[in-house]
């Protein structure tokens, strides 16, 4: 038996083309954690070396200060052995005699000495003299400091 075909018609449609963007997006999301981890380990080893630097560094100055420390403590030594030095020259004793002796003086005899009468000035004397600009201040009559002082 013969069955009647049915009959179709097609219309021409219009289909959207196929997007390639879903396989560029699938291999850039492929990339992306490969530059990211890329990226993670330039960081982590820009932190390493930094670290590394700064332990260098204070490597260096522990150095240099434990340098220095000897230095002054060298130093220190050579000054005290400089102090006694000048204490020794400096003896009343050794000045007498090398007077004495290098360039032929003598003590004093009692007829060489004399008594000198010296007038102790007094206080007003001693004072400072006023300045130009204290002298000022007293004509305008420093008003500041007078209100200072009148705190009981």
């Amino acid at each position: 038996m013969i069955a009647p075909q049915r009959r179709t018609q097609s219309y021409p449609v219009l289909l959207p083309r196929e997007s390639r963007a879903p396989a560029r997006a699938a291999r850039a999301s492929r990339t992306r954690p490969a530059i990211g981890g890329l990226l993670l380990a330039a960081v982590v080893m820009v932190a390493l070396l930094g670290h590394v630097a700064l332990q260098a560094g204070v490597a260096k100055a522990g150095v240099q200060m434990r340098i220095l420390r000897a230095e002054i403590a060298q130093l220190e030594r050579a000054r005290g052995g400089l102090d006694a030095q000048s204490a020794t020259l400096r003896a009343p004793a050794r000045i007498e005699r090398i007077a004495i002796e290098r360039l032929g003086m003598q003590p004093p005899k009692s007829a060489q000495l004399a008594a000198v009468t010296v007038r102790v000035p007094s206080r007003a004397a001693l004072a400072p003299r006023e300045g130009w600009i204290e002298r000022l201040r007293g004509w305008l009559g420093n008003r500041a400091a007078a209100a200072q002082e009148q705190t009981p």
